[in-house]
Protein backbone atom coordinates (compact mmCIF):
# COMPACT_ATOMS: atom_id res chain seq x y z
CA UNK A 1 0.00 0.00 0.00
CA UNK A 2 2.67 2.80 0.99
CA UNK A 3 4.74 1.45 -1.91
CA UNK A 4 1.77 2.34 -4.18
CA UNK A 5 2.17 5.98 -3.46
CA UNK A 6 4.67 7.09 -1.52
CA UNK A 7 8.70 6.29 -1.74
CA UNK A 8 11.39 6.33 1.25
CA UNK A 9 14.74 7.92 0.29
CA UNK A 10 17.57 7.45 2.35
CA UNK A 11 19.35 11.02 2.55
CA UNK A 12 22.51 10.36 1.81
CA UNK A 13 23.30 13.83 0.19
CA UNK A 14 24.24 17.22 1.73
CA UNK A 15 20.86 18.35 -0.57
CA UNK A 16 19.01 15.48 0.94
CA UNK A 17 19.61 16.35 4.54
CA UNK A 18 18.47 19.78 3.51
CA UNK A 19 15.51 18.76 3.21
CA UNK A 20 15.19 16.24 5.84
CA UNK A 21 16.39 19.44 8.07
CA UNK A 22 13.52 21.59 6.33
CA UNK A 23 10.44 19.67 7.12
CA UNK A 24 11.56 18.60 10.46
CA UNK A 25 11.96 22.77 10.75
CA UNK A 26 8.43 22.88 8.92
CA UNK A 27 6.83 20.56 12.10
CA UNK A 28 8.40 21.04 14.99
CA UNK A 29 9.08 24.46 14.59
CA UNK A 30 5.74 25.82 12.63
CA UNK A 31 3.18 23.45 12.76
CA UNK A 32 3.71 22.29 16.62
CA UNK A 33 6.03 24.34 18.19
CA UNK A 34 7.95 22.44 19.49
CA UNK A 35 11.41 23.62 18.94
CA UNK A 36 11.95 27.83 18.95
CA UNK A 37 11.97 28.66 15.16
CA UNK A 38 14.26 31.78 16.42
CA UNK A 39 17.01 29.18 16.73
CA UNK A 40 16.74 28.08 13.16
CA UNK A 41 17.15 31.22 10.84
CA UNK A 42 18.21 29.12 8.16
CA UNK A 43 14.97 27.07 7.82
CA UNK A 44 16.39 23.81 8.95
CA UNK A 45 16.30 22.25 12.37
CA UNK A 46 19.08 20.23 13.54
CA UNK A 47 20.77 19.30 16.42
CA UNK A 48 24.55 17.70 17.82
CA UNK A 49 22.95 14.21 17.12
CA UNK A 50 22.40 14.56 13.60
CA UNK A 51 26.41 13.92 12.59
CA UNK A 52 25.73 10.63 13.84
CA UNK A 53 22.87 9.47 12.51
CA UNK A 54 21.18 8.50 9.10
CA UNK A 55 18.19 10.35 7.67
CA UNK A 56 15.05 9.14 5.76
CA UNK A 57 12.74 11.06 3.61
CA UNK A 58 9.23 10.14 2.42
CA UNK A 59 7.62 11.66 -0.82
CA UNK A 60 4.27 11.29 -3.02
CA UNK A 61 5.08 9.89 -6.14
CA UNK A 62 1.89 11.49 -7.60
CA UNK A 63 2.89 14.77 -6.77
CA UNK A 64 7.24 14.72 -5.74
CA UNK A 65 6.05 16.49 -2.69
CA UNK A 66 7.73 15.50 0.73
CA UNK A 67 5.66 13.96 3.16
CA UNK A 68 7.59 13.13 6.18
CA UNK A 69 10.99 12.18 7.66
CA UNK A 70 12.86 10.14 10.42
CA UNK A 71 16.41 9.30 11.83
CA UNK A 72 18.19 6.60 13.29
CA UNK A 73 21.03 7.84 15.65
CA UNK A 74 23.89 5.34 15.41
CA UNK A 75 25.87 3.58 17.90
CA UNK A 76 28.75 5.71 19.23
CA UNK A 77 31.01 6.57 22.18
CA UNK A 78 28.48 9.96 23.30
CA UNK A 79 25.11 6.94 23.88
CA UNK A 80 22.15 8.17 22.14
CA UNK A 81 19.40 11.30 22.94
CA UNK A 82 17.21 9.33 25.05
CA UNK A 83 19.66 8.60 27.62
CA UNK A 84 20.25 12.21 28.01
CA UNK A 85 16.57 13.09 28.22
CA UNK A 86 15.11 10.06 30.46
CA UNK A 87 15.97 8.18 33.57
CA UNK A 88 16.31 4.42 31.88
CA UNK A 89 16.08 1.37 33.51
CA UNK A 90 19.30 -0.18 34.81
CA UNK A 91 18.72 -3.36 31.87
CA UNK A 92 18.10 -0.91 29.03
CA UNK A 93 21.94 0.15 29.01
CA UNK A 94 23.42 -0.77 25.63
CA UNK A 95 27.03 -1.66 28.31
CA UNK A 96 24.35 -3.81 30.19
CA UNK A 97 22.74 -5.46 26.75
CA UNK A 98 26.08 -6.18 25.39
CA UNK A 99 24.90 -5.68 22.20
CA UNK A 100 24.42 -2.19 19.55
CA UNK A 101 21.43 -0.03 20.39
CA UNK A 102 20.02 3.00 17.86
CA UNK A 103 17.55 5.24 18.39
CA UNK A 104 14.53 6.31 16.02
CA UNK A 105 13.80 9.73 16.07
CA UNK A 106 12.60 13.00 14.96
CA UNK A 107 9.99 10.92 13.38
CA UNK A 108 7.55 13.33 11.57
CA UNK A 109 4.95 13.96 8.80
CA UNK A 110 3.64 17.30 7.45
CA UNK A 111 0.57 18.35 8.98
CA UNK A 112 -1.42 18.05 5.23
CA UNK A 113 -0.62 14.56 5.53
CA UNK A 114 -1.39 14.28 8.75
CA UNK A 115 -5.15 15.59 8.92
CA UNK A 116 -7.74 14.13 6.29
CA UNK A 117 -7.42 16.05 3.22
CA UNK A 118 -9.55 15.09 0.54
CA UNK A 119 -8.23 16.77 -2.64
CA UNK A 120 -4.79 16.58 -1.55
CA UNK A 121 -5.76 12.63 -0.78
CA UNK A 122 -7.26 12.35 -4.49
CA UNK A 123 -4.69 13.90 -6.12
CA UNK A 124 -2.06 11.12 -4.22
CA UNK A 125 -4.05 8.14 -5.33
CA UNK A 126 -4.66 7.34 -1.55
CA UNK A 127 -8.44 8.61 -0.96
CA UNK A 128 -9.23 5.01 -0.68
CA UNK A 129 -7.60 4.57 2.60
CA UNK A 130 -10.05 6.61 4.28
CA UNK A 131 -12.35 3.64 3.83
CA UNK A 132 -10.02 1.75 5.44
CA UNK A 133 -10.43 1.54 9.02
CA UNK A 134 -6.60 0.35 9.73
CA UNK A 135 -5.50 3.21 8.05
CA UNK A 136 -7.81 6.58 8.33
CA UNK A 137 -5.36 9.28 7.41
CA UNK A 138 -2.57 8.40 5.12
CA UNK A 139 -0.03 9.84 7.82
CA UNK A 140 -0.48 6.45 9.33
CA UNK A 141 0.63 4.67 6.16
CA UNK A 142 4.02 7.66 5.90
CA UNK A 143 4.40 6.45 9.46
CA UNK A 144 4.85 2.85 8.52
CA UNK A 145 7.22 3.57 5.33
CA UNK A 146 9.55 5.45 7.59
CA UNK A 147 9.97 2.91 10.67
CA UNK A 148 10.01 0.23 7.86
CA UNK A 149 13.17 2.07 6.09
CA UNK A 150 14.86 2.76 9.60
CA UNK A 151 13.96 -1.09 10.60
CA UNK A 152 15.84 -2.19 7.51
CA UNK A 153 18.72 0.20 7.60
CA UNK A 154 19.37 -0.77 10.71
CA UNK A 155 19.35 -4.43 10.63
CA UNK A 156 21.69 -3.96 7.47
CA UNK A 157 23.82 -2.38 10.18
CA UNK A 158 23.83 -4.87 12.54
CA UNK A 159 21.37 -2.88 15.22
CA UNK A 160 18.59 -5.02 16.09
CA UNK A 161 17.14 -3.30 18.71
CA UNK A 162 16.27 0.77 18.79
CA UNK A 163 14.85 2.68 21.65
CA UNK A 164 12.07 5.14 20.99
CA UNK A 165 11.06 8.03 22.95
CA UNK A 166 7.10 8.78 21.77
CA UNK A 167 3.51 9.26 23.23
CA UNK A 168 1.38 6.53 24.44
CA UNK A 169 -0.84 6.86 21.60
CA UNK A 170 1.99 5.93 18.80
CA UNK A 171 2.91 3.12 21.14
CA UNK A 172 -0.69 1.62 21.73
CA UNK A 173 -0.87 1.92 17.88
CA UNK A 174 2.13 0.33 16.86
CA UNK A 175 1.27 -2.39 19.08
CA UNK A 176 -1.71 -3.18 17.22
CA UNK A 177 0.30 -3.70 14.17
CA UNK A 178 1.90 -6.36 16.53
CA UNK A 179 5.07 -4.24 16.90
CA UNK A 180 6.61 -4.71 19.85
CA UNK A 181 7.75 -1.98 21.99
CA UNK A 182 8.55 -2.64 25.62
CA UNK A 183 8.73 0.34 28.18
CA UNK A 184 12.35 0.95 29.69
CA UNK A 185 12.21 3.54 31.79
CA UNK A 186 9.81 6.37 33.41
CA UNK A 187 6.96 8.88 32.17
CA UNK A 188 9.29 12.28 30.95
CA UNK A 189 7.83 15.41 29.51
CA UNK A 190 9.94 16.63 26.42
CA UNK A 191 7.40 18.05 24.41
CA UNK A 192 4.70 16.48 26.36
CA UNK A 193 4.03 13.14 28.07
CA UNK A 194 6.91 10.78 26.73
CA UNK A 195 7.79 7.34 27.72
CA UNK A 196 11.57 5.85 26.52
CA UNK A 197 10.64 1.94 24.63
CA UNK A 198 12.87 -1.09 22.96
CA UNK A 199 11.94 -1.96 19.81
CA UNK A 200 13.16 -5.17 19.30
CA UNK A 201 13.81 -5.17 15.49
CA UNK A 202 14.43 -8.87 14.78
CA UNK A 203 11.43 -10.10 16.73
CA UNK A 204 9.24 -7.51 15.14
CA UNK A 205 10.24 -8.72 11.60
CA UNK A 206 8.61 -12.23 12.65
CA UNK A 207 5.62 -10.92 14.67
CA UNK A 208 4.45 -8.96 11.87
CA UNK A 209 4.34 -12.36 9.56
CA UNK A 210 1.32 -12.64 12.45
CA UNK A 211 -0.64 -8.96 10.77
CA UNK A 212 -3.16 -9.06 8.64
CA UNK A 213 -1.27 -9.78 4.88
CA UNK A 214 -1.25 -6.55 3.33
CA UNK A 215 0.51 -5.23 6.68
CA UNK A 216 2.83 -7.95 6.72
CA UNK A 217 3.64 -7.51 2.97
CA UNK A 218 4.29 -3.92 3.20
CA UNK A 219 6.91 -4.54 6.30
CA UNK A 220 8.78 -6.94 4.69
CA UNK A 221 9.13 -5.80 0.92
CA UNK A 222 12.59 -5.23 0.00
CA UNK A 223 14.27 -2.43 -0.25
CA UNK A 224 12.20 -0.66 1.77
CA UNK A 225 13.82 2.43 0.68
CA UNK A 226 16.44 4.12 -2.32
CA UNK A 227 19.24 6.22 -1.92
CA UNK A 228 18.87 9.87 -2.85
CA UNK A 229 22.38 9.98 -4.58
CA UNK A 230 20.64 7.27 -6.92
CA UNK A 231 17.75 9.70 -7.53
CA UNK A 232 19.62 12.30 -8.88
CA UNK A 233 21.73 10.24 -11.05
CA UNK A 234 18.16 8.89 -12.89
CA UNK A 235 17.11 11.80 -13.02
CA UNK A 236 20.38 13.12 -14.67
CA UNK A 237 20.48 10.39 -17.09
CA UNK A 238 16.88 10.91 -18.29
CA UNK A 239 17.86 15.01 -18.38
CA UNK A 240 21.17 13.62 -20.63
CA UNK A 241 18.50 11.16 -22.86
CA UNK A 242 16.19 13.40 -23.74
Amino acid sequence: MFDNHFQAILADTDHARRIHYQIRYQVYCLETGFEDRNRFPDGQETDEWDDRAVHFLVRAKATGDWAGAVRVVLPNPRGLPVEQTCQLDPGAHPNVLNAPLGEISRLCVLDSYRRRVPRLAKLCGIDHLYQDPAYRQPGTVILLGLLRAAAFYSHRRGIDSCYLLTTPGLARMLNRWNIELRAVGAKTEHRGERYPFLADLRKGRERVKACSSALAEMLSREPAYQRFSELEADEQALKLTA
